[in-house]
């Protein structure tokens, strides 16, 4: 799968480690592109974006806070939002800084997963961790 639409209703798209393009369309979908550098399009709805795969490099086109969803908890870490305080150096940080989301695991400081919002607003109530 490189490329995937969904209906109007909800709809599970997964993708591989490919680059790939996922589009929900209507409908309260889940969207979980696996390894790549990923671009995610929710659509209407309340859409839920799996992450699995700890990378830089995926997006998420049309976030809404308050209505869509962040799901990290796959990632298998125990991730801490900061806010917009930026990351410190202390491993299991998740910081939203200058439009991306983003995630130390190891504590160096450096972002080891970041989702690009393209701009959108977050806090902490849009995110599982």
């Amino acid at each position: 799968i490189e490329n995937a639409v969904g209906s109007s209703e909800r709809d599970y798209l997964l993708g591989n480690e490919f680059t790939n393009v996922l589009n929900g369309n209507a409908g309260d979908d889940v969207l979980d592109g696996q390894a790549g550098e990923d671009v995610y399009v929710g659509g209407a709805g309340s859409d839920s974006f799996v992450f699995s795969v700890i990378e830089t490099g995926d997006s998420i086109s049309d976030f809404t806070t308050g209505e869509d969803f962040i799901d990290l908890r796959a990632t298998g870490v125990a991730f801490t939002f900061v806010g917009e305080n930026g990351l410190s150096g202390q491993a299991g940080e998740l910081a939203y800084t200058d439009g991306k989301l983003q995630g130390d695991v190891d504590g160096d400081g450096v972002a080891d997963l970041e989702i690009d919002l393209l701009g959108a607003n977050i806090q902490a109530s849009d995110l599982a961790l």
